[in-house]
């Protein structure tokens, strides 16, 4: 991943996740039961990906790295 210094501080983008709405929890709740019904492998990145839009867009949009150090930390 290629990385930003910015006047020799790394630039880290961040996602604001947004409070949940029921509709944001109604489109992501629906993808879910659309993995575990059809069940169909070759999809479930793409399926995946649709959850984690539904529920913050601005989360979906950054690079999958990123994304995962957004939400999970960095060591």
């Amino acid at each position: 991943m290629t990385k930003v210094l910015i006047d020799g501080v790394e630039y880290v983008p961040r996602a604001e996740i947004k409070p949940l709405s029921d509709e944001r929890l109604q489109a992501c709740l629906e993808v879910l039961t659309e993995m575990r019904y059809f069940n169909e492998e070759h999809k479930m990145k793409r399926l995946a990906w649709n959850a984690i839009h539904a529920l913050s867009p601005e989360l979906a949009k950054l690079d999958p790295d990123v994304a995962y150090e957004r939400i999970h930390g960095s060591d």
